[in-house]
């Protein structure tokens, strides 16, 4: 029986091998070991493949997300207004239209109530993962 040592480098060896397109036959052959232990050994490597490759999308993702609050704190400091800004005065022009503000709107004087300021970027963009 093979230790782990063992084992780790005979998975590295099929990973190659088949990597450069050897057959599981022929790997088995290669290594003497039987067609079943390779192909094994080769979903054991996809699947600690395709676990590497989510933790590393995984911090793509969240250095990506924290360059956006850097980005956007600057943006909040230097007096910029919010990205969806334009968009919030359009949907509040759209709901002047609507049947609510035929009734009065909030204030009860037929007006839209003016859109408030957008959420500081803390609030916005609060990292749970």
């Amino acid at each position: 029986r093979l230790n782990k040592t063992q084992v780790a480098e005979r998975r590295r060896q099929v990973s190659e091998k088949a990597n450069s397109g050897w057959t599981q036959q022929a790997i088995a052959a290669a290594l003497n070991a039987s067609q079943a232990t390779v192909c094994r050994d080769l979903e054991v490597f996809n699947a600690e493949l395709r676990q590497e490759t989510v933790h590393n999308v995984t911090e793509v993702r969240n250095r990506q997300l924290y360059k956006l609050e850097l980005v956007e704190a600057e943006a909040w400091a230097g007096g910029f207004s919010s990205p969806f800004e334009k968009h919030d005065m359009a949907t509040a022009r759209q709901s002047e239209f609507s049947p609510q503000s035929q009734l009065g709107g909030a204030e009860g004087d037929g007006q839209t109530p003016p859109v408030p300021p957008a959420p500081p970027p803390e609030i916005l963009y609060t990292n749970t993962f």
